[in-house]
This record gives C-alpha cells, structure tokens and sequence, in this order.
C-alpha cells in the first residue's frame, strides 16, 4: 500500500510540472539566443518555421523566399540568427517581431 501511495504522489508532481517553455515564447532575443544554446535544432526549426510562414509565394508582401531557400530551412536559421546576434537594436524585442524584422531585411521581396 504504501508503494502504492508513494508512486501515486510521485506521479502526480510529474504531472503538474509545467513544460519547459519554448525558445520563441522567451521574452526577448537575448533570452531567445540564450535558449537556442541550450537547443539548436529547436530554434532552428521555429525560425525556419516563422520565416517560411511569412513568404509571400505570390510576391505581394514583405518576405519571399525562393525555391532554393524554401528547399533549405537550416540556411534560414543559421542566416536569422546571425543576423539576430548582429543586431543590438533589436535586443529587447520579442524574438517574433525580431524575425519578421529580419525576414523582411534578409528576404525582401524585389520586383
């Protein structure tokens, strides 16, 4: 019984622990980076991820990727966050603004 009740608390703390938050959820692009040391490949996917989400295919707005890049999210990420690590003025901005900032800057879409 008592083996009982104690894996039955253990699971329960488990259970009420909150997920780990994700990079991007981070308050600003310095806690953002910060947390991209701890998980590349989670960072990498959400800036490919939101960059490839703000291409305009039909070349109407801020960003466009071309096939290539479409075809290569790892170079969008390595790109973002260079660019992101170059940049002091955006800091203190959420990291979402940040890369539709630097999406636009980096992939603009030219007539």
């Amino acid at each position: 019984m008592r083996k009982a009740a104690s894996l039955c608390v253990l699971f329960l703390s488990v259970a009420v622990l909150p997920a780990e938050a994700a990079p991007i959820d981070a308050p600003t692009v310095t806690a953002f980076l910060a947390a991209c040391a701890k998980d590349k490949q989670a960072c990498a996917d959400e800036i490919a991820d939101r960059v490839t989400a703000a291409d305009s295919a039909d070349r109407s707005g801020d960003v466009c990727l071309t096939d290539d890049q479409r075809d290569e999210p790892g170079t969008i990420s390595k790109s973002m966050l260079r660019w992101l690590t170059g940049r002091r003025e955006v800091a203190k901005l959420p990291p979402g603004a940040a890369i539709d900032q630097g999406a636009a800057i980096l992939y603009p879409c030219i007539d």
